[in-house]
């Protein structure tokens, strides 16, 4: 391969090092924003529950269906203009075939969706000589970024808890908007209240048909009740009145009453507006 044909790696390895001035001592792709973050709802906002959110489901899968479609060229820069080398070993590798468990789609549909959930999608390059021959994927919950001694190193840990550690030259890194041009900010972060307040409204509605879209009902007996006795008669009602039972025939004895328990209506908390995209 033309040496030239390596340029655009070695692009990438000169912007990383004038980020290091600015960037900590040592920095993760893991933590917080992968662990995962809790939204005021209370629900856990993390890479894989955010799936469950059609929404989201949807963005993503449009994204990167669209961008796995388009092609990436290879251009080089001749004096003053940029040439595309056509047909080169590195626009081979990333339209077709970069390694043998992917092609070319795939892998494109992969890096959107790593930098949709994670904001970063890294590759490991591994080379014959010093030509690319294979993009290797690295998921990004198993990548450290460290810097020693000037350099930044990526350690790929996996599954069977072996590591890796390679220089910024050998791997390529896609970042997300970023404040120090290392690692990328993952926008789960930053939209977990508002994925937080699709998943809520979700779980709301599945409770409500869950339980027969019955309303909330109080029982009032008219004597006193032992702690235990509250229990079972608590226990009784919601084994023979809730879920698939919600509509059956309640039959009330030692002088019970059943009242409903007033609640907010599906209108009032918007609850139809909100599931509406």
């Amino acid at each position: 391969m033309n040496p030239r044909g390596l340029s655009v790696f070695e692009n990438v390895k000169r912007f990383v090092r004038r980020a290091l001035s600015s960037t900590p001592n040592q920095a993760w792709l893991r933590g917080e924003v992968w662990e995962g973050l809790h939204a005021a709802t209370g629900d856990r906002i993390d890479a894989a529950t955010i799936l469950n959110s059609s929404a989201v489901w949807r963005c993503i899968n449009l994204l990167s269906t669209a961008a796995g479609r388009l092609p990436i060229h290879h251009f080089v820069d001749v004096g003053n203009r940029r040439e595309r080398l056509r047909g080169s070993d590195l626009e081979m590798l990333l339209n077709f075939r970069p390694n043998d468990m992917m092609s070319g789609v795939t892998m494109r549909e992969l890096l959107v969706n790593d930098l949709l959930r994670y904001g970063n999608a890294i590759f490991r390059i591994e080379r014959i000589g010093t030509r690319p021959a294979r993009l290797v994927h690295w998921f990004p919950t198993r990548v450290r970024v460290e810097i020693e001694s000037d350099e930044l190193l990526y350690t790929y840990t996996d599954p069977d808890q072996r590591t890796t550690t390679v220089d910024a030259g050998e791997v390529w890194h896609v970042r997300n908007l970023s404040d120090d041009g290392v690692i990328g900010w993952s926008p789960v972060r930053f939209a977990r209240e508002s994925i937080g307040m699709d998943l809520a409204s979700l779980r709301y509605g599945g409770a409500y048909y869950r339980n027969g879209a019955v309303p909330r009902v109080a029982l009032r007996h008219p004597g006193n009740l032992s702690p235990q006795a509250e229990k079972n008669i608590r226990e009784s009602w919601t084994r023979l009145y809730s879920g698939s039972n919600a509509h059956g025939t309640a039959v009330l004895d030692e002088g019970m009453e059943v009242q409903t328990i007033a609640a907010q209506s599906h209108a009032d908390a918007q609850w139809l507006e909100g599931r509406k995209f």
